[in-house]
């Protein structure tokens, strides 16, 4: 019970984390003039939404083919966002390393 706590609650975090990058990616994609690939992370936080919610309902189906479900939409979701925040985001990597 404690691991599912954790689960729900580290899915809710980056629901959360995904939102807000999406807010401020939309923020510098009009500055930059890119194209909206902000949206990506709307999708990725739906898809970590529907895991955790899965994770929580009880259901009578197989619960090992559930947890499949859920780590696969939960990988998707990383596996689609990183390179969104990539586009958006690199040039924090090259400043970085600047100094």
């Amino acid at each position: 019970m404690i691991i599912l706590q954790n689960i729900v609650f580290f899915d809710i975090s980056s629901v959360i984390a995904m939102l807000i990058v999406a807010s401020l990616s939309k923020t510098i994609g009009e500055a930059l003039k890119i194209k909206p690939y902000y949206k990506f992370l709307y999708f990725t936080s739906a898809c970590v939404m529907v895991s955790a919610v899965i994770d929580t309902v009880p259901f009578k189906a197989n619960i090992e083919e559930l947890k499949t479900l859920t780590l696969a939409l939960r990988c998707i979701a990383g596996i689609i966002a990183l390179p969104v925040c990539l586009r958006y985001w690199k040039w924090l990597i090259s400043e970085f390393f600047k100094n």
